[in-house]
C-alpha cells in the first residue's frame, strides 16, 4: 500500500436539498451549463455530482482544485463578476445549503483504482466529523497505521482520502470512491470501524447529522 501525501490538493463539497417541482430544470442547466463554465474558468480540474442513496440533503457536490488556495484565487472572483445573472436565481433554487472547503492531507488507491481521470467516481460514502484534540495523536495513528491498510483492501473501492476543513466545520472528512454502487452498499466501510482499534478510538470521534453520507454520481466531468 502506498499513501500518498497531499500536493495541496483541494476539495470544494457544498451540499443541499430542493424543491421537488424545480429538480428537472435546474439539473438541466447545472449540467449542461453552469458546470461546464466553471471548468473551463479554471480553478476546478473536475467536478462530480451526487445524489442522494443515504443522507439528510438530496444533492452533493464533489469539486477538485488543483490546489486548496485556488478557492480564492483572483482568477475566480475575476471570473465571479462575469456569470450571467441567471445564476444567481439558480442558485437560489438550493436550500439549506452547506458549503465546505478541503484540503487533501492523504490518500490511497484501492482494488479498482481507475485510471487517469480526476473526477471522483460513481458511488461514495463521505464521513465528516470532529476527534477531540487530546485524542487526535491516537486517532492520527489508527488511521496511518490500521485504517488505510482496512480501506484499500475493500473491493470495489477506487480511493480512500483524507481532507481537512479549510472553511466550515467539522474539520475532518474521509471519502471512500467506489466504482459502483453495489460495491459501496456492500457495508465494508462500516466493517473497518469495529476493530478492536477503531472501537478504542471511536469515543472521540464525534459525528453530527450529516456525518455519515451515501451518494451515487449522476454528472462528472474532468
Amino acid at each position: 500500500m502506498e499513501i500518498v501525501r497531499s500536493r495541496d490538493l483541494g476539495l470544494f463539497a457544498p451540499n443541499y436539498d430542493m424543491e421537488a417541482d424545480e429538480v428537472e430544470g435546474y439539473l438541466e442547466w447545472l449540467h449542461g451549463e453552469h458546470l461546464p463554465r466553471t471548468l473551463v474558468e479554471g480553478s476546478f480540474s473536475a467536478i462530480s455530482h451526487y445524489e442522494a442513496i443515504e443522507a439528510p440533503k438530496r444533492f452533493q457536490l464533489l469539486e477538485i482544485m488543483p490546489s486548496y488556495s485556488s478557492f480564492h484565487s483572483a482568477g475566480r472572483l475575476e471570473a465571479a463578476k462575469r456569470l450571467p445573472a441567471s445564476v444567481a436565481e439558480m442558485m437560489a433554487l438550493r436550500l439549506g445549503q452547506v458549503r465546505s472547503h478541503y484540503a487533501e492531507v492523504s490518500r490511497a488507491d484501492g482494488p479498482a483504482a481507475s485510471g487517469p481521470g480526476l473526477a471522483i467516481g460513481p458511488a461514495v460514502c463521505l464521513l465528516r466529523f470532529s476527534v477531540a484534540l487530546e485524542a487526535r495523536p491516537d486517532f492520527n495513528a489508527w488511521l496511518g497505521r490500521e485504517h488505510f491498510g482496512e480501506a484499500v483492501n475493500i473491493e470495489g473501492l477506487r480511493s480512500f482520502r483524507r481532507y481537512l476543513a479549510v472553511e466550515g466545520e467539522p474539520k475532518n472528512l474521509l471519502l471512500y470512491e467506489f466504482d459502483s454502487e453495489e460495491a459501496l452498499l456492500a457495508g465494508s466501510v462500516e466493517r473497518t470501524w469495529t476493530t478492536p482499534w477503531a472501537k478504542k478510538i471511536s469515543p472521540s470521534v464525534v459525528h453530527d447529522v450529516n456525518s455519515r453520507v451515501l451518494y451515487r454520481r449522476i454528472w462528472s466531468q474532468g
